[in-house]
């Protein structure tokens, strides 16, 4: 599921996301970067395919390389372009989230602000890497295609059958963090049987709300039933 901002096109959402075999991906372009959802693309979809796009040299430089080319043909094609020409010079950035699942527990690895959500029984079991909506801050630390993070965050949690895993973006981490009790009324809107239907429709309705007001960003979740 996934929606961009209010005021910008479906093809202009930064969020990258994918699902392959016993892997799932989050990617979350930073805005102020050019080609940042190209970089959160190939970030996903290295893992995908069963690598550790944060902790392989080798496959952190391929991808990179791969970005590069795809700027390349950009500027060849868009000479004119000087401003966007000028920001490729300084890479891209993107936080991201992976988790593999294997029997009876997964591994999860990450680096910036979006987040997993572990549910049972429409409670919050762990969140991670964040706990609090206050964790959230302006400048989250990034994958870059500069170099290999120097350190990133892994955990392994177990599960029972009939347990969720939700893969989210910032915005709606935020969010759903924002909720006391473990977070029960935001599992209760966003567990409805026609929420997946109507997502873009509830994105606008928790935007435009009183209270628990979610931030006007690009919005992504992966739910996955154990």
């Amino acid at each position: 599921m996934c929606a961009s901002k209010s005021d910008k096109g479906f093809e202009e959402c930064e969020d990258v996301y994918g699902v392959s075999g016993t892997r799932a991906a989050v990617a979350d372009g930073a805005t102020e970067y050019f080609g940042a959802k190209l970089w959160g693309r190939a970030l996903v979809s290295s893992f995908l395919l069963g690598y550790n796009p944060l902790g392989n040299v080798g496959i952190h430089r391929d991808i990179s390389r791969r970005w590069k080319k795809w700027m390349e043909t950009y500027n060849t094609s868009n000479p004119d372009d000087w401003f966007g020409n000028e920001k490729i010079k300084q890479g891209a950035a993107a936080a991201f989230l992976g988790i593999e699942l294997h029997d009876r527990s997964f591994k999860a690895v990450a680096l910036g602000d979006c987040c997993f959500f572990h549910v049972s029984n429409g409670e919050t079991i762990r969140s991670w890497p964040f706990h609090d909506s206050n964790q959230f801050g302006s400048i989250p630390s990034l994958v870059t295609t500069s170099g290999i993070p120097s350190s990133y965050l892994k955990v392994t949690e177990r599960f029972e059958p009939g347990d969720q895993i939700f893969l989210c973006t910032d915005a709606i981490s935020k969010w759903i963090l924002s909720f006391p009790n473990k977070n029960e009324l935001a599992w209760k809107t966003l567990l409805k049987k026609d929420a997946q239907q109507n997502f873009h429709k509830l994105i606008d309705d928790f935007r435009s709300a009183n209270r628990f007001r979610l931030d006007d960003d690009d919005v992504t979740v992966i739910a996955i039933s154990l």
